[in-house]
């Protein structure tokens, strides 16, 4: 930071300086440790979900500032007591220089890019802008900031954030096919990751346990060519096509597999939990069985099914097609409505097995790239 030429602070890694060379504070994943005239002083961050600091206390446990936040980031009036921490919405730094006449800056500094809180957007262009053509290089978080964290000002993907303990999978589905349309692309998006994230995941990783995040776009392409889903190289698109006829029951082309089909009926129903169980598969879940699904099939005793269970799987009564019916007869298995994303779906990504890169993103699934 410089006034009228003059250094007023510097960073060296998690170290900050003063303009005359002397340490001000030290940054550590739990707050700030401050150079005072006295030695050292401990402030320790309260955060939420987000990552976004809500409350700041000192070593004694007295409160030194509270925060709240609108939902793209503007602070409602903080409770400043004794202290002004600039490390807040998302746990990144406030710029809030003040120039002529009293005008705040108040952008936040995301590394990439500077955001704004009172616009709810970037000032510049996404740096992977050409990467998510359907989307403003300059939106943050794609429009959800309640579940969505922007590590560093750049599109979402699946990621990593250390910081803020959390894992965020992003996927793309695609709809194609006579039988779909943009409003069934996005009711189904938003129903699978409505299912996914209803079950509040957490994965270890390193000795430290992350929540697990789920966003998926919709989009709908009447006019899909062949070579845009053989040729796709976006780890992140998973084409389906949607029919009314034709095939028995809608399917994944395999674990870990980007394609498949729908079948209208399916994934029109109130209360389908079809096309989040396939979804499952493209995500890769449940590697290493015959078919695809969890070995046991008789779940008698233990509760709710979850969601990567198969279709003639033995479950308690009220989980079944006819609850009167006996078990494994007609009727007497599991009713796929009935199931929910579980922990142990959570499990069967095996989130803590990807190699995630130096920037803390992964691949989940595989390019399969068939065309139906």
């Amino acid at each position: 930071m410089e006034e009228n030429n003059t250094v007023q602070s510097y960073h060296e890694g998690a170290c900050v300086y003063r303009g005359d060379g002397s340490l001000d504070y030290i940054l550590h994943p739990e707050g700030v440790v401050r150079a005072t005239g006295q030695g050292l002083s401990h402030e320790y961050f309260l955060k939420d979900h987000l990552g976004s600091t809500r409350v700041v206390f000192g070593s004694n446990g007295a409160v030194l500032q509270a925060t709240d936040y609108y939902a793209f980031g503007l602070e409602h009036t903080p409770l400043a007591i004794s202290n002004t921490n600039r490390y807040l919405y998302n746990g990144k730094e406030l710029q809030d220089e003040t120039f002529a006449g009293g005008v705040r800056l108040g952008w936040y500094d995301y590394g990439a890019r500077f955001y704004d809180p009172q616009l709810g957007r970037f000032h510049t262009v996404d740096p992977l802008a050409s990467k998510f053509p359907n989307w403003s290089p300059y939106v943050y978080c794609n429009n959800n900031p309640i579940i969505m964290v922007d590590p560093d000002g750049r599109s979402g993907e699946v990621v990593i954030d250390k910081q803020n303990r959390t894992v965020t999978v992003t996927s793309n589905l695609i709809l194609y096919g006579s039988a779909g349309s943009a409003a069934l692309a996005k009711s189904t998006a938003g129903d699978i990751q409505k299912q996914w994230n209803a079950a509040g995941g957490k994965v270890s990783i390193g000795g430290a346990e992350y929540s697990v995040n789920f966003v998926v776009n919709g989009s709908y392409n009447a006019n899909l060519k062949e070579s845009d889903v053989t040729g796709n190289k976006d780890i992140k698109n998973n084409y389906f096509k949607v029919v009314e006829s034709g095939i028995d029951i809608s399917y994944a082309d395999g674990v870990g597999s980007n394609t498949g089909q729908f079948l209208l009926k399916n994934i029109s129903a109130d209360g389908s939990t079809t096309e989040a169980h396939e979804f499952g598969h493209g995500y890769g879940a449940v590697k290493g069985t015959a078919d695809g699904h969890p070995v046991d099939k008789d779940l008698r005793g233990e509760g709710q099914p979850g969601m990567m269970n198969a279709r003639g799987t033995i479950v308690d009564p009220q989980y079944q097609y006819d609850p009167k019916a006996k078990p494994g007869e007609k009727g007497g298995t599991i009713n796929p409505d009935k199931r929910k994303v579980t922990q142990q779906d959570i499990n069967y990504l095996n989130l803590d097995k990807l190699k995630y890169d130096k920037n803390g993103k992964a691949n989940l699934g595989s390019l399969s790239n068939d065309y139906h």
